[in-house]
């Protein structure tokens, strides 16, 4: 076993994410956490489901920092994320107050 497969053992996530709140529509949100070793793969999720880099979000790892930025929230974009690595993760909510799909011409007055 290597060091480094020693370290990936013994692993933690040293700042985790926190909750975030919007009430602007098309605003842009970013999660971030941060783990005890470099270079981790983290996985990204929204619910069950895997994200991917793509026009709505934005991956970013440098070092042991994450970063997960989504754009053009609406509220559809409400609920639970986390960030996966190994057997360890840490979630966070997106909040979207204020501003629905109905309600578009309220908002941007």
């Amino acid at each position: 076993m290597s060091l480094t497969d020693c370290a990936e053992l013994s692993f933690s996530f040293v700042r985790e994410l926190e909750d975030k709140k919007t009430n602007k529509i098309a605003d842009t949100v970013t999660f971030e956490c941060e783990l005890s070793v470099d270079d981790a793969a983290v996985e990204w999720c929204r619910g069950d489901r895997a994200l991917k880099n793509s026009d709505k979000y934005n991956i970013v790892a440098r070092g042991t920092v994450h970063r997960l930025t989504v754009k053009d929230v609406d509220s559809k974009d409400a609920g639970e994320y986390s960030a996966v690595f190994k057997n360890k993760s840490t979630k966070a909510n997106l909040t979207v107050e204020g501003c629905h799909e109905y309600s578009l011409h309220s908002c941007l007055i």
